[in-house]
């Protein structure tokens, strides 16, 4: 990827309104979990979004969300996009309502249409 091309996804990352990050701690799918969250695998070990290097120095603009309070994360106790009604409740409506007025059954509907959401960012 060129550098401008690279600069040019920055900027647009910049410019999302709110971000999710959801890992899931017993997935099955990606390994480690973390990178879910953007983390990565260095050396064999999991890395933390946090204590990576490009998100110290903002390379993708995730630090510049997260320090604007944009960017969220949470983890959940399951398999690969494995959640509950409980889940939605306490974690994804108060999210959406973040971004607009969402209701329970618009969102129910989205859920069934859409039902392998694990990321959610809304520009």
């Amino acid at each position: 990827m060129s550098h401008d091309a690279f600069e040019h996804n920055k900027e647009r990352m910049k410019s999302v309104q709110n971000i999710m990050l959801i890992q899931f701690d017993k997935d099955q799918v990606l390994y480690p979990p973390q990178t879910e969250t953007f983390g990565q695998l260095i050396n064999g070990k999991a890395v933390e979004l946090g204590d990576t290097d490009w998100f110290k120095q903002d390379k993708l603009g995730l630090k510049t969300l997260f320090d604007a309070g944009r960017l969220s994360f949470h983890r959940i106790d399951n398999k690969h996009l494995e959640y509950s009604d409980d889940h939605v409740k306490n974690i994804f409506l108060p999210f959406l309502k973040k971004w607009q007025n969402i209701s329970l059954t618009r969102f129910i509907y989205l859920r069934s249409n859409f039902k392998h959401l694990g990321f959610w960012g809304f520009g």
